[in-house]
């Protein structure tokens, strides 16, 4: 498997998951009505738990929780709430790298299947 690519996607979802406290300190001191911080919280917890699946050599599950936490960033990008600029630039930016980070899971999880055909 190419280690390159695991890298990156263990890059992503480390950044992911420090947008997602960023996200949670925003929130909570923008105190935006309608708006639960300790969501956040729990989604950047996850992103770390899927980094740190990746990193200790268990690919395949941390590739997949990552490639559910994207796809679920992802989908639901439209409903998120902008109350100003810096929630427009802050959730495009972080909408962005989640298709990234999706787009590594896909690559990484074939090069996966690849490896284990060829063998």
């Amino acid at each position: 498997m190419n280690r390159r690519k695991l890298s990156v996607l263990t890059a992503i979802t480390g950044g992911l998951a420090v947008g997602e406290f960023g996200s949670a300190v925003i929130i909570w001191l923008e105190n935006y009505p309608g708006s639960f911080w300790p969501a956040a919280i729990v989604f950047g917890v996850l992103f770390l738990l899927a980094a740190w699946l990746l990193r200790s050599g268990r690919v395949t599950a941390g590739a997949v929780l990552a490639g559910l936490l994207c796809l679920f960033e992802v989908v639901s990008f439209a409903g998120w709430t902008r109350h100003n600029a810096l929630d427009w630039v802050y959730q495009t930016a972080f909408a962005l790298l989640s298709v990234v980070g999706l787009i590594t899971v896909i690559a990484v999880l074939a090069d996966r299947i690849r490896h284990r055909a060829a063998a």
